[in-house]
């Protein structure tokens, strides 16, 4: 079983004008765009993440009632509005979504800063945890696994490595930390398209750049809580080109590991069959 954790659809019109990628002219694609990739590649499942920046859940959730045995969805929220909490449990109790993507440092307004955090806990879902770089991963998800210390977390793209410094970094290393944690995931992706934050400028297989990360990350979490996702659509070097990077260019992974990290993982943790 393969399963992709991380890919985006939609179609346009249902979009926020406020999401980035419609000023960049990246591709906005349906589900059926996503499915034909799965389908050539061998790809079971996948986790649907909602497009930063727009609240407006329609495509995704229909996504998920059409398909609900091949689909999960992360949603999004403004963590500013007074009712987030009840937003949050609605996402979850009326719409079986498995997951909420929230910034690493974003906080609740008002005296208890943690509250969606403690929401996210409370319905025993995932958060999908998102920052621009390691060091915020590391400067907001100490604080929200010290006062939470059982929330379900996957952290997203890596970490936002500083490739071009290389491993060791030591903001990594605080990202690293975080396995001590035993509810905390990481993901292996963000960087098969394109350079972060550097748009722009395309990566390339195989990511040389990247492996040693991979290889600390592998090491901290251990494979059983690593996990495989496309970006979809950011596809330019291929759909599939992520399951090669793992299953060809890491070849310090054990053909176990590799197995955990494209699928085993993942089936656990979304709760997939």
């Amino acid at each position: 079983m393969i399963i992709d954790t991380h890919a985006h659809v939609a179609v346009k019109s249902l979009l926020s004008r406020s999401v980035c990628a419609i000023d960049r002219k990246m591709p906005i694609l349906p589900i059926e765009d996503l499915f034909a990739q799965m389908d050539q590649h061998g790809v079971s499942h996948a986790v649907l993440v909602q497009w930063g920046m727009s609240w407006d859940h329609h495509y995704v959730a229909r996504c998920l009632t059409d398909f609900p045995a091949r689909l999960a969805v992360v949603g999004l929220l403004d963590e500013a509005r007074d009712d987030a909490c009840s937003v949050l449990e609605d996402m979850v109790r009326l719409h079986n979504f498995c997951g909420i993507r929230i910034g690493t440092t974003t906080r609740s307004p008002g005296a208890r800063s943690l509250a969606i955090w403690e929401k996210a806990a409370e319905l025993d879902i995932v958060v999908s945890a998102s920052a621009r770089k390691s060091k915020d991963f590391a400067d907001g998800l100490e604080e929200v696994m010290r006062q939470l210390p059982k929330l379900k977390v996957r952290i997203e793209h890596l970490a936002r490595v500083p490739y071009r410094e290389g491993a060791p970094h030591p903001d990594f290393d605080r990202v690293l930390r975080l396995a001590d944690y035993e509810n905390v995931y990481c993901n292996i992706d963000g960087f098969y398209s394109h350079q972060y934050p550097d748009h722009s400028e395309y990566s390339q297989y195989p990511f040389t750049e990247y492996a040693p990360f991979v290889k600390q990350a592998v090491d901290a979490f251990g494979a059983d809580r690593c996990m495989w996702g496309s970006e979809f659509p950011f596809v330019n070097n291929g759909y599939d080109v992520g399951i090669r990077f793992i299953g060809e260019a890491c070849d310090f992974l054990s053909d176990d590991q590799r197995k955990a990290i494209l699928g085993k993982t993942a089936e656990k943790l979304w709760g997939f069959s």
